[in-house]
């Protein structure tokens, strides 16, 4: 096990308004999960589900209200102590590609400064040998050597996420958080970036966080799916049995929304609206719209079930 993450809640403060009491987004409850090494976890759900939120809680970028998150069985992050921030070695293993190239580069800098500038503070390369570590990173990205003299806006949007790609493993890390990366991208240059990933985690050992909705992408990159809802995990198992077995009503809605050939299938339609996130739920969160729901998912909140390592916070999985 290289991640265990142990009921991380992470909150934002909404700012007060006039004449309002200030409050709070509840941007991940409860969250228990264990990520194993060399493991691809997909996290999937609806936009504001709090997927985001959780990857960078994981990566120190954030910190929790609650809870613990462990690197190799080191505390390395609770409310109160972020030794990513402390850690500079720490630091650099659990890296974030983030879902906007653009955004996320420095407009100012050019490549070599972009790629080279982390190495140099991690004291992975120096002054004489860091542009050829820098070219040799952007080979490993297929890249042009010749493009470190330029900055991210001479780049087209898929050379910009090879260089973040290129950035975050020249620092050597031993997780990968890719947070929606394809998203932005033309689907011909999804598929290549795709490639280009699992190229390279092959070639450092690398665990995979994959942030995403495209569920069609899931099933055939994931070893393990991750399903969050409202801030909080609804059901996790391995891909195959998520797939073929969902045992939660959210998970077979989710599936049922992926684009297939087959005329005579029905989609699993929800109603109504997502829960509110500065609300505390004290029964099922998926109450509201769950077309199996009973009496008891309105006085109570279900457990995360296990059944054969097939996770469900669902008193009725039976009746997925």
């Amino acid at each position: 096990m290289i991640i265990n993450i142990n009921k991380i809640s992470t909150y934002y403060k909404i700012k007060k308004q006039l004449f309002t009491k200030p409050s709070w987004n509840y941007a991940l409850r409860d969250i228990s999960l264990s990520i194993q090494e060399g493991e691809v976890l997909a996290i999937v759900g609806e936009s504001g589900c709090g997927k985001s939120t959780l990857g960078n809680t994981i990566a120190g970028l954030l910190s929790p209200y609650s809870g613990n998150i462990q690197f190799k069985n080191q505390t390395i992050l609770t409310p109160e102590i972020n030794h990513l921030k402390e850690n500079k070695e720490l630091r650099r293993k659990i890296q974030v590609i983030f879902q906007d190239p653009y955004s996320s580069l420095n407009p100012q800098h050019t490549i070599k400064r972009i790629i080279g500038s982390p190495m140099l503070i991690h004291k992975l390369a120096n002054y004489k040998d860091y542009k050829e570590k820098v070219q040799y990173y952007l080979s490993l990205v297929k890249l042009d050597k010749n493009l470190i003299y330029r900055k991210p806006s001479e780049l087209s949007g898929g050379q910009r996420q090879r260089v973040g790609i290129a950035k975050a493993i020249a620092l050597e890390p031993e997780i990968l958080i890719c947070d929606e990366i394809t998203s932005a991208l033309d689907v011909s240059v999804q598929a290549f970036i795709i490639d280009l990933l699992f190229e390279l985690k092959e070639k450092f050992k690398l665990t995979i966080l994959f942030i995403t909705h495209d569920l069609s992408l899931v099933r055939h990159i994931s070893t393990k799916i991750c399903v969050m809802y409202g801030g909080e995990l609804m059901e996790l198992g391995q891909t195959n049995e998520i797939f073929q077995n969902p045992k939660h009503p959210y998970t077979k809605a989710l599936l049922s929304a992926v684009p297939t050939l087959n005329r005579n299938k029905k989609p699993y339609i929800l109603k109504g609206e997502p829960p509110k996130t500065n609300e505390i739920y004290e029964y099922c969160i998926f109450y509201d719209r769950c077309p199996i729901r009973e009496n008891q998912c309105k006085l109570e909140k279900p457990d995360l079930y296990n059944i054969n390592n097939h996770f469900t916070k669902c008193f009725y999985y039976n009746k997925v």
